[in-house]
Parts: structure tokens; C-alpha cells; sequence
């Protein structure tokens, strides 16, 4: 997809929000990981400062609730979000999160009307 990708909002569970990012999917639709994240931060503050996982992911209207994690990929920070129930999303950044080129997962579509999926680079489940 060119130009701009669609945008997540994660919340924690009372709603204040804590970063907006760029969606990614894994084949079942069930691990997200973000990219372009703003509020980076913020998401350091819940993991770590309070120890929290639980989010609220929304796209638009549907909004859905995941367990937060992070893990380093190469020398950047990677967040993921496991999602409690596929994510019905529309559209999907054209490129990866991070890494090189060569590193990323392949967007592909299963058709019209279905959710566009990405192979994660460690096999699709981090």
C-alpha cells in the first residue's frame, strides 16, 4: 500500500492511550507486532514501570484486546500484541516494522473482504 498505512490505537485497559503505531499481522491474525510507534514511552512505562500487559487495540470502530510483549529484534525494541480474537484490519503498512529488507515479513491477501496477513520474521509466532 502506498502513501499512508493505517494507524492502531493501543490503550491500556481504562482507555487512556498509550501509543499509535503501524499494524503488522501474523498469518492467524492473532499476533500483531507494531511498527512506526508513537508513544513509545509510554508503552516502556506500562510494561516495565507498571507491569501491566494487558491493552486495547482499535482500529476505527473495532477494537479488540491483546496481552502486550516486547522483545528485542537486531538493536531495536519490538512491540507485539497478541490479539484474544483475529483482527479484522483493511489495510496493512506495505513494509515491515523493522530490520532490513531481507528480515521483514511479506504482506499477502487471501482475497476480497479478508484481513491482510504478514509472515512475522521468526516463523510467525514470536
Amino acid at each position: 500500500m502506498s502513501g499512508s498505512a493505517q494507524k492502531v490505537i493501543i490503550s491500556d485497559e481504562s482507555g487512556q492511550r498509550l501509543a499509535e503505531a503501524t499494524p503488522w499481522l501474523s498469518d492467524d491474525g492473532l499476533v500483531m507486532a507494531l511498527g512506526r510507534v508513537r508513544g513509545g514511552g509510554e508503552l516502556l512505562a506500562y510494561y516495565f514501570g507498571k507491569s501491566r500487559r494487558t491493552v486495547r487495540v482499535a482500529l476505527g470502530e473495532f477494537a479488540v484486546a491483546g496481552r502486550l510483549q516486547t522483545r528485542w529484534q537486531g538493536s531495536r525494541r519490538t512491540w507485539l500484541i497478541r490479539l484474544e480474537s483475529p483482527a479484522p484490519l483493511a489495510a496493512a503498512p506495505a513494509e515491515a516494522p523493522n530490520g532490513p529488507p531481507a528480515s521483514r515479513g511479506k504482506l499477502r491477501a487471501d482475497g476480497p473482504g479478508t484481513a491482510p496477513k504478514a509472515t512475522l520474521p521468526s516463523g510467525g509466532r514470536p
